[in-house]
């Protein structure tokens, strides 16, 4: 296990969040309330699956990542960040116009032992350069022959360069 506590910032619904609780504590983060709600109510809902083994329930708060996180980071915690990645139901392709923008990582990479960001698939592969040069390792997700997601993954969360799951 990398990290002691996994931050799941713009959670939405909590998703993420019970998926990662498998493997360490997760907060969720997210601005919207009813987000949240759903989050809560998914959470509890899912954590009666006998094959889901959570190391404890996620918590949820509300907070805009933007203006501050609601606590200190501890340097052994992860963060997995979720930015919008669409605008009126079509895929953003540029990294800048994520929601939070990506560049928000920034301040995290230099104390955080491992991050990973969800990207569109149909990022703009030049804008990633920066983040490729610091180490970052990017995964293309695809199910059933069909690209659904990328991540980049930083720090102790990369193990290579680029890969590519199925």
């Amino acid at each position: 296990e990398i990290c002691n506590r996994i931050l799941d910032l713009c959670c939405s619904i909590g998703s993420d969040s019970i998926a990662l609780a498998q493997y360490a504590p997760v907060m969720g983060i997210d601005m919207d309330l009813i987000r949240l709600y759903i989050a809560h109510y998914n959470c509890s809902i899912w954590s009666l699956d006998p094959e889901i083994k959570l190391k404890e329930l996620p918590c949820f708060i509300q907070a805009d990542i933007l203006n501050h996180l609601p606590l200190k980071i501890n340097p052994d915690w992860g963060i997995f960040f979720d930015p919008s990645r669409r605008s009126m139901e079509r895929r953003i392709k540029s990294v800048y116009s994520y929601q939070p923008p990506l560049s928000i990582i920034h301040q995290w990479l230099s104390f955080i032992k491992g991050i990973g960001v969800k990207l569109s698939p149909a990022v703009a592969y030049y804008e990633l350069a920066p983040y490729l040069d610091q180490g970052a390792e990017l995964e293309f997700i695809s199910i059933y022959r069909e690209l659904k997601e990328a991540v980049l993954w930083f720090n102790e969360l990369s193990t290579t360069t680029r890969r590519a799951t199925l």
